[in-house]
C-alpha cells in the first residue's frame, strides 16, 4: 500500500502533505480540453469522461461502474454506456478489461485507460486543433462535486473555461487571461449548442463557481470571464530531496 502510495506520488497523481492522508488530483493535459473530438461530444459524455477522470490512477486504469456514475451524475444508465461508446470511438478512453456480468460468480464494472494521462503518452491532434501547454490540475473530491453539479450543456461549455494555456502545476501562464464566453462563440466552438441554451450554460458555471465574470457587457463589446474555485488549482510537484516541515 505504502509502495502504492510513493508511485503515485512520484507521478504527480497525489500531492505529498505534512499531516493527514494524502489528497489525490488529476493531472490532465489542457490541450486535451480544445480538441475537437472533446468538444463534438454531447453534455453527458463530457461529464463521464471527466468522471472518470477523477477515479483514474497511473497503474490501474479506473473502474467505472455505469450503475454508479450513473446515480452520482444523475443519468440514465443507458446513456452512460452511450457516453462510454463515444469516449471510447474518439480515443479518450481504452477498454482495459470489459466488464462481467454476475453469473456462478460476482459481476465485476469494466476497467477502462485514458491515453492523455498515461506518463509520456502523445496527444492525439486532428486537423484544426489548437495546442495549449500545460496541465489542467484538480482535487479529485472538488472534479467530483463540480461534475455532479454541473448539467450537460454546462459541461461543454467548461471545456472552453479551462482551455487556457497553464504551466506544469495547474497556474495560469498568463493570470490575467481572460475568455470569450458569448453566445456566438460557444455556440461556433461547441457543435449543435444554441445560442440561447449558450447563455444558460454561462449563467451556471458562473453560479458554481468555476468561473467569474469581470467585465460586463458594454455596447457591442461582450462580456469578459476568468476561470475561478477547482480550475484555478496549483499543485506543484514535490522537489526532490524535500524534507516535511
Amino acid at each position: 500500500m505504502a509502495r502504492d502510495k510513493t508511485e503515485r506520488i512520484r507521478r504527480g497523481e497525489v500531492a505529498p502533505v505534512s499531516y493527514g492522508p494524502a489528497r489525490p488530483f488529476v493531472t490532465i493535459p489542457t490541450t486535451i480540453f480544445a480538441t475537437k473530438r472533446i468538444r463534438a461530444l454531447p453534455g453527458s459524455a463530457v461529464r463521464v469522461l471527466l468522471w472518470a477522470e477523477a477515479g483514474w490512477h497511473p497503474a490501474h486504469g479506473v473502474v467505472l461502474s455505469q450503475h454508479v456514475a450513473a446515480e452520482a451524475l444523475n443519468l440514465r444508465r443507458s446513456t452512460v454506456s452511450n457516453a462510454i461508446k463515444l469516449l471510447v470511438a474518439a480515443d479518450l478512453m481504452t477498454i482495459k478489461s470489459p466488464a462481467v456480468k454476475p453469473g456462478n460468480g460476482p459481476g465485476k464494472a469494466a476497467v477502462f485507460e485514458l491515453p492523455h494521462r498515461k506518463q509520456g503518452a502523445a496527444v492525439r491532434f486532428d486537423q484544426g486543433d489548437a495546442r495549449l501547454p500545460g496541465f489542467v490540475k484538480a482535487w479529485c473530491d472538488d472534479l467530483r462535486e463540480a461534475v455532479k453539479g454541473l448539467g450537460d450543456n454546462a459541461a461543454r461549455v467548461l471545456l472552453i473555461v479551462a482551455a487556457l494555456p497553464r504551466q506544469s502545476d495547474g497556474t495560469l501562464l498568463n493570470r490575467n487571461a481572460e475568455l470569450d464566453l458569448t453566445s456566438g462563440r460557444l455556440a461556433r466552438d461547441l457543435p449543435g449548442l444554441s445560442e440561447r441554451t449558450a447563455r444558460r450554460a454561462v449563467a451556471e458555471i458562473v453560479q458554481c463557481g468555476l468561473a467569474q465574470l469581470v467585465q460586463p457587457r458594454v455596447g457591442q463589446h461582450g462580456a469578459r470571464f476568468q476561470p475561478a474555485g477547482p480550475l484555478l488549482t496549483r499543485i506543484p510537484r514535490k522537489k526532490r530531496g524535500a524534507r516535511r516541515k
